[in-house]
């Protein structure tokens, strides 16, 4: 979706465009995966904190293999994600 294409690109603003716009930050993409799940595997803290801030479940979990954006951004070493 365009909202997981911006959180992949790390592109804050245009992430915060497209949710006040009223695209709905639990859509999932094909593989399961939710925008914050892209911006958490990605290390986009900023990305991330945005999708927090307009109602993102940082438990969600993905179709496959049930991780959490967590899981994400722990197995690729983004810390600051950790913490958001």
């Amino acid at each position: 979706t365009e909202l997981h294409g911006a959180a992949g690109d790390g592109d804050a603003e245009e992430v915060k465009r497209l949710l006040t716009s009223g695209l709905d930050v639990h859509e999932v993409d094909n593989g399961g995966l939710t925008a914050l799940h892209v911006a958490a595997e990605e290390g986009y803290v900023e990305a991330a904190r945005l999708l927090c801030s307009h109602g993102a479940d940082p438990c969600a979990a993905s179709k496959i293999g049930q991780e959490t954006c967590l899981h994400f951004a722990a197995s690729e070493g983004h810390l600051q994600c950790v913490e958001v």
